[in-house]
């Protein structure tokens, strides 16, 4: 593939063509032959549409550094009032069938007292039994590992979070 520019794309009218002049304004000089930079070297008139070149790219650079310096990372926060106002939709639009299920729900608030210290003590074997078991090790194990990992987050992110802030 031929990376220099041809005669026909170098010469514009007996000047240098504007593809040329963008060439050598960009520092691509290997690209454009000797007798295109001489005549750029010696014409006035090439010479100044060359620096004219140069400063619009050079003007195009600015404006794009100054566009990412202006781009600066959202910051998405978590939305409490959409939240607040979904449960709260929730909640009323759930009324209907609460109040429908309320008839069944009474006996096992009445209930209640007598079957918690059955719940209770179920509980209390199945979990004596399964933390004496290699299953319920490894989860205790496990458990408190992911605990110790998310302090561990925590911390990073409140350093982080006032080290921005100072």
């Amino acid at each position: 593939m031929n990376s220099r520019l041809g005669r026909q794309e170098s010469w514009d009218e007996g000047h240098a063509s504007e593809l040329a002049l963008s060439c050598l304004a960009d520092g691509q000089l290997d690209v454009v032959d000797a007798d295109v930079r001489a005549h750029v070297d010696g014409c006035a008139d090439c010479t100044l549409r060359m620096g004219e070149l140069a400063l619009e790219s050079h003007a195009v650079g600015a404006a794009m550094a100054v566009m990412r310096a202006q781009a600066a990372p959202v910051r998405h926060r978590f939305p409490f009032a959409m939240t607040a106002v979904a449960a709260v939709l929730a909640v009323v639009c759930a009324i209907p069938g609460l109040i429908e299920g309320l008839p069944r729900l009474l006996p096992w608030i009445f209930a209640a007292p007598r079957l918690l210290p059955l719940l209770t003590a179920s509980l209390v074997a199945v979990a004596h039994d399964f933390g004496a078991s290699p299953l319920g090790r490894a989860t205790s194990v496990a458990s408190a590992a992911m605990l110790c990992l998310i302090g561990f987050a925590l911390a990073r992110a409140s350093r982080a979070d006032a080290a921005r802030k100072a």
